[in-house]
């Protein structure tokens, strides 16, 4: 057995390992569509699990054509073939989290201007709908740049976001939540 053998673990290669899921857990919590730590975890385990995979394949492929690699050997070269694959594969997942969390971060957002202009036409010192909205739009505005401060720039929904809010509600910053 050689000395490179010898490097090689004696579970599943397959299977990421402690410090790579941690990486790739935290990068996860940092997108908008992040959720719980638990949840971030398993999501970039099995993100990891599926590259592993695809290189795995790739490199039985490469040991089958080209006998004369060892394993090793025909890892790291599936590695590189594959490194622009997986990258863009990594892309199109943050750009989609975006989009979705863009999206998320929105309706959420529409839905508390909307709870919270019910609440000012319900007031003594209701004015039109349009003078309502623009009030309600305003307060949730400031409301959020005090959380995003807060969260460290986080977006709306994300476990951060809500940690802040709860902390700044918690203070008597910013007021109870609008639900009715």
């Amino acid at each position: 057995m050689s000395e490179r053998d010898s490097l090689v673990p004696e579970s599943d290669p397959i299977e990421p390992d402690h410090d790579a899921i941690a990486i790739r857990a935290y990068s996860v919590s940092w997108l908008p569509d992040a959720w719980s730590e638990a949840e971030n975890w398993e999501r970039a385990r099995l993100e990891l699990r599926e590259e592993r995979e695809l290189i795995a394949r790739r490199a039985a492929d490469i040991s089958r054509t080209r006998p004369s690699g060892d394993a090793v050997d025909d890892w790291l070269l599936a590695e590189r073939e594959l490194n622009v694959e997986l990258s863009m594969r990594r892309l199109h997942r943050t750009k989609t989290a975006w989009v979705v969390g863009s999206a998320r971060a929105k309706a959420r957002e529409q839905d508390r201007i909307a709870r919270r202009a019910r609440q000012i036409s319900e007031s003594a010192n209701a004015g039109s709908d349009y003078e309502n909205w623009l009030r309600a739009e305003r307060e949730v505005n400031a409301e959020h740049r005090l959380i995003a401060e807060r969260a460290g720039q986080s977006w709306v929904g994300t476990p951060r976001w809500l940690a802040a809010e709860r902390e700044l509600i918690a203070e008597g910053v910013i007021p109870l939540s609008y639900d009715r």
